[in-house]
């Protein structure tokens, strides 16, 4: 039932990551409660994540061996350091269904690219907005990706436009579909509010900014235990008028060029923190080598790099100074895989560096277990 009294229909409109919340759904006809659904899907989620990110390795980027084991090691203490693996959230899960998207991606544009599979790519990918929207950001870091590595693919400029253009324009048209619920009932693209207070007037981005406000001018926090509460939000906006705080990441430039650079400059600085704090030294790899794509394996790792700077430096924008690492887990496996891939051909071209990287590379690993340890332990 998908029509406008369907179950689709009048579950998208308020903009329900349905694609969640139906396997949550079917879970629970099992006679399970919500909320221990929920967990075992997250938990069930995470061990897939480790078979999807193994076969990753070494399919897509020839990973085998120790070399692999770093890369599995690492990612999987990335994974684990977001403490999402037994919790109702659908994070895990839907990390696990964007990285078998991802591979299905990579492997149609490097498989001939045919126009065929290009639409189903790009329909999958639409489809991942099911779960969550933080997929309107990884679309354009995949559209860079894959404009970038055209540079150098030896066919005509011509087959290279009609390739962007049609993943471009059914990924749109796909996700204009997906949400029509949503158009048709609200006028506009809707998302799931993440709001706990069902009367707020604010929004979120309006209470990370008058958080950072507050910060700013050295005032605790009185009213919530890390964000002013939702009445406070309110009662700031109907004080100081409704312009007084963006409501948008688009109107939060026009707002303070200068709140904006400030916090995208620290936000970045945390990212990179997380990296280093997930990946240890691996991710320093594939950005020394991304403007080297002498062979078909170093253009594969430059393209998986560019899909990652542009993600972050979109995602930097959205959330300034709020960053949260498991909305980089994605980016940082990336690098971990290509860190890997990229260690072990110099190791393989007996580059002088590449066996102290190594052993910098499985020391830091156990920093990040110290680190982790002491975090589970409390």
């Amino acid at each position: 039932a998908i029509g406008e009294n369907g179950i689709y229909y009048e579950t998208a409109k308020n903009g329900n990551p349905v694609g969640y919340t139906a396997i949550i759904y079917l879970i629970s006809q099992a006679g399970i409660p919500i909320l221990l659904a929920g967990r075992l899907l997250s938990l069930v989620s995470s061990i897939a994540f480790y078979f999807v990110l193994r076969r990753t390795g070494k399919k897509v980027f020839n990973l085998s061996g120790a070399f692999l084991n770093i890369a599995l090691i690492t990612s999987m203490l990335g994974l684990l350091a977001s403490n999402y693996c037994f919790i109702m959230c659908p994070d895990i899960f839907y990390y696990v269904i964007c990285l078998l998207v991802f591979n299905f991606i990579w492997n149609t544009i490097t498989g001939g690219a045919r126009w065929q599979l290009i639409l189903l790519s790009a329909f999958l990918l639409a489809c991942t907005n099911l779960i969550r929207p933080l997929t309107l950001i990884f679309f354009p870091a995949m559209v860079a990706a894959m404009t970038y590595r055209l540079f150098f693919i030896n066919i005509t400029l011509r087959q290279k436009v009609i390739q962007v253009l049609v993943f471009f324009f059914a990924f749109v048209f796909s996700l204009l579909i997906l949400r029509y619920p949503a158009i048709k009932a609200t006028g506009s693209i809707e998302f799931d509010k993440k709001i706990h207070m069902p009367n707020a007037k604010s929004n979120w981005e309006q209470r990370f900014v008058l958080t950072n406000l507050k910060h700013e001018k050295g005032e605790k926090i009185t009213t919530g235990a890390t964000y002013p509460s939702w009445e406070e939000v309110d009662q700031y906006l109907l004080k100081n008028g409704p312009k007084s705080l963006p409501a948008d990441p688009i109107s939060l430039f026009i707002w303070s060029p200068k709140y904006v650079l400030k916090y995208y400059v620290t936000g970045a600085l945390a990212i990179i923190r997380d990296f280093f704090r997930n990946t240890g030294f691996l991710f320093l790899l594939p950005l020394i080598f991304i403007f080297r794509p002498r062979t078909d394996q170093y253009i594969k790792y430059a393209f998986f790099t560019v899909f990652v700077l542009v993600y972050l430096a979109l995602y930097a924008y959205d959330v300034l100074n709020f960053v949260e690492a498991r909305h980089v887990l994605i980016p940082m496996v990336f690098m971990a895989l290509a860190g890997a891939a990229i260690l072990k051909d110099q190791v393989i071209e007996r580059k002088k560096y590449a066996n102290i990287f190594a052993y910098l590379q499985i020391g830091a690993i156990f920093v990040i277990l110290v680190l982790d340890a002491r975090f589970f332990l409390g």
